[in-house]
């Protein structure tokens, strides 16, 4: 399943970048933010005492059509949790998760300045995406303290652009991921581990190809 993946990304990539028409357009964008887990050890969404980990951002979105892009997006950062509990007479002992984590993924996009819901030519457009990822999870530290190896995710995400002119704009991105699997943290119980990422972004949005 992963070579089929990869085999489908490679050709997406040759794709985007050969068939520039007078109906397609080609957007870049990349920058950098911040990463979170949410799973069995606890829950690190938006808590910056529990968690700080940056990670890198990139982006190609393909123009096809007024309402949907289809997004390929990668992130490499690290990846963990430290959360403090009791454990008998020994006090307070830290739970800590740590790693790094490399994501490929690939995601329909719905703009809701197509036209109907916002108008196209506004400066800010905002979006949201759902799709499939691959992520990578190396113990970076040597701590064995996550279980290393390849994982599948479903993803949704959201995120908002705004135009500074006819080419570049800024804006941000929120990915959220549900990983194949509740193993990463050596604790199986509930639902499989999370993770959530938000950044920051940069990008270039390229004409049409004049025939």
């Amino acid at each position: 399943m992963k070579n089929q993946f990869l085999t489908i990304v490679l050709l997406f990539l040759w794709v985007v970048t050969n068939a520039q028409t007078k109906n397609s357009r080609l957007a870049v964008s990349a920058g950098f933010g911040f990463q979170q887990y949410h799973g069995d050890i606890g829950n690190g969404f938006y808590n910056f005492t529990k968690t700080e980990y940056g990670v890198a951002s990139l982006g190609i979105d393909y123009y096809v059509g007024k309402s949907f892009d289809v997004k390929l997006y990668a992130n490499l950062g690290d990846f963990g949790f430290c959360s403090p509990y009791e454990e008998g007479e020994n006090g307070v002992v830290e739970d800590v998760l740590n790693s790094r984590m490399t994501m490929g993924a690939i995601a329909l996009k719905y703009k809701l300045a197509n036209g109907y819901l916002l108008p196209e030519a506004k400066r800010l457009a905002p979006y949201v995406y759902a799709g499939f990822g691959i992520n990578k999870v190396t113990d970076i530290m040597k701590m064995k303290c996550i279980v290393p190896g390849t994982y599948y995710s479903t993803n949704i995400g959201l995120g908002v652009k705004y135009r500074v002119g006819k080419v570049f704009n800024i804006g941000y991105n929120l990915n959220i991921g549900q990983l194949s699997s509740d193993a990463l943290d050596f604790v199986v119980r509930g639902r499989n581990d999370l993770y959530m990422q938000n950044s920051l972004m940069i990008g270039i949005e390229i004409p049409n190809k004049k025939m």
